[in-house]
């Protein structure tokens, strides 16, 4: 996505725990263009005025990132949906904040595929969504990721067609 936008033409600021790490961010940094047009702050999904400052000026955001423990989590709930599910309300509301026009989410399509109430061969689209006890039984270990994504998404639908009486675009 970064090189994408550089290559058209955009201004590109990124939002990274250690914008400093070259093994993490390096390949960034060499993209074409990013000398002129990239910009990478400290920030986290957790922490709103890392966020707010990364997003404040901006037109667009894609946000496209989750948080994800690198340890066996032995409180999912809490670690891994919670974080996942403000981390999203922490960019949408920042997003608010600074009046952005438009908000690109990336997600999986786990969000949408478990959903029993859908006809078979009716399209996924926003009305759809994963159960969270089907894919709790249906899977050998739960799968939190799955869970995370669906709940994010519902979050993230929620605000924009409550909160935001559909002042934004979530794609």
């Amino acid at each position: 996505m970064v090189k994408l936008l550089l290559e058209r033409g955009y201004r590109v600021c990124g939002v990274v725990r250690s914008p400093d790490n070259n093994k993490k961010c390096g390949h960034l940094e060499r993209l074409e263009g990013a000398k002129e047009g990239l910009t990478l702050l400290k920030g986290d999904l957790l922490d709103p005025d890392s966020l707010s400052a990364a997003i404040d000026g901006c037109s667009g955001v894609f946000h496209m990132a989750c948080p994800v423990p690198s340890y066996a989590s032995t409180n999912p709930e809490v670690e891994v949906l919670s974080h996942a599910i403000k981390g999203t309300l922490n960019v949408l509301d920042a997003c608010k904040n600074s009046k952005v026009k438009r908000i690109v989410m990336t997600s999986s399509v786990a969000a949408m595929a478990f959903d029993l109430h859908k006809p078979k061969d009716a399209p996924l689209d926003e009305s759809c969504w994963s159960d969270q006890p089907i894919i709790m039984c249906h899977r050998r270990e739960p799968s939190f990721g799955w869970i995370r994504r669906t709940r994010s998404w519902r979050e993230a639908f929620f605000f924009v067609e409550v909160v935001e009486s559909g002042n934004y675009t979530v794609a």
